[in-house]
């Protein structure tokens, strides 16, 4: 079992780019790239509130949106779509790199019954309560060129059964039983530096539960093999897990993204992992406080450990 938890802090942004196919990225609802943006879908619909690195910095920034459930249109859409091929019958080699990964991957509906029934028998403890996707870029949007690799952008999420797999199907958009609760989706683009440590960070945190991942084959010399290695290794569960673990990455805009997270000890769940917020997330904000001791005391007093 895994909990985790981000956060950014601000700095530029992004710009946009048009004419060649751009590198993947987080891409607004216009299909322009930004640095981040992060949505919370309402309850019972596909109404949904919206913020991205070029929103103004005051709560008049937020929108209330509609549509964040179209296959076509909104910023999930446009920013997923980047992995997809432009139809159901595109080749999976013409596919972009990429994991995909939920505690609840998008079965069809009698291996989402045989599923459910599995997970009563003996719950998915050594999987993470975890759901996103990685596009990895490699040189050109098709996934096809020489790996030289120009960083990518990380969902987090929290949809049951969604996206479709890239592997085998196009993008279909949030569906009927994904609208009925509030979700959240939280998107950054990163750089290839960013991407690497995003990566690694993610390989020794969590053991995700991945339903479709296109990734290169390790070649000797390329320019981003690491961030392949530590995908490759995050996706297959490979790695040994730290019970505690937190990294600091840049954003391709120049921001820094802190991510935190516990893990079960051998994955044998919830009774044996640290407490997020203890252990990790209170932690994390002292140390950024100011040193001196009441500095210091006034922080730590403002992060009681929750019920």
């Amino acid at each position: 079992s895994t909990s985790t938890s981000t956060s950014t802090s601000t700095s530029t942004s992004t710009s946009t780019s048009t004419g060649a196919p751009q590198a993947l990225s987080c891409l607004d609802a216009s299909g322009s790239r930004v640095d981040w943006w992060f949505a919370l879908k309402h309850p019972e619909g596909d109404n949904y509130s919206y913020l991205d690195s070029e929103s103004s910095g005051d709560s008049e920034g937020e929108e209330v949106r509609e549509g964040l459930a179209s296959a076509v249109e909104g910023p999930l859409a446009k920013t997923l779509r980047q992995l997809y091929g432009s139809s159901p019958f595109s080749p999976p080699s013409r596919l972009p790199w990429h994991v995909l990964w939920s505690d609840q991957p998008p079965f069809r509906e009698e291996e989402i019954k045989k599923d459910e029934e599995l997970e009563e028998k003996e719950p998915f403890v050594h999987f993470a309560h975890s759901k996103g996707g990685l596009g990895i870029e490699s040189g050109n949007s098709n996934g096809s060129g020489d790996g030289s690799g120009s960083g990518g952008f990380f969902l987090s999420h929290s949809a049951p059964r969604f996206p479709d797999a890239a592997t085998d199907k196009s993008y279909t958009g949030l569906h009927t039983q994904q609208q009925r609760f509030s979700q959240h989706f939280f998107c950054v683009s990163l750089g290839s530096k960013g991407m690497e440590e995003l990566a690694r960070h993610l390989a020794s945190s969590f053991r995700p539960r991945a339903f479709s991942v296109r990734l290169p084959r390790q070649e000797e010399g390329r320019r981003s093999q690491k961030t392949f290695e530590f995908a490759a290794a995050f996706a297959a569960g490979t790695v040994p897990l730290s019970q505690t673990s937190s990294a600091e990455v840049e954003t391709a805009g120049g921001r820094r993204l802190l991510l935190l997270a516990t893990a079960g000890a051998g994955g044998r769940g919830k009774k044996d992992a640290a407490p997020l917020w203890d252990s990790v997330v209170a932690a994390a904000a002292a140390a950024a406080a100011p040193s001196s001791s009441s500095s210091s005391s006034s922080s730590s007093s403002s992060l009681p450990p929750l019920p």
